[in-house]
């Protein structure tokens, strides 16, 4: 969700955040797959768009085992 757009000099940025859950499991074999074992997490993420090609994000995602910050650079193609 894109928050704020704004130019820095001659630098074009948008800001936004991302929120985010995810759920899933892990079974050696497709058959043993049930619900009951499923595990869920969630969190939230900044994004920079910087003149409209590179993205800069940063994410914190949070389980019941642990938490992850995470930070990339990527571009939107």
């Amino acid at each position: 969700m894109r928050l704020v757009d704004l130019t820095l000099g001659r630098q074009r940025f948008g800001i936004g955040v991302a929120p985010f859950v995810d759920a899933g499991s892990v079974r050696d074999r497709w058959q043993d797959l049930d619900l009951a074992h499923t595990r869920t997490a969630y969190g939230a993420g900044l994004r920079i768009a910087w003149n409209q090609s590179t993205v800069l994000f940063l994410d914190h995602g949070i389980a019941r085992e642990d938490r992850l910050l995470f930070f990339g650079i990527g571009q939107v193609f």
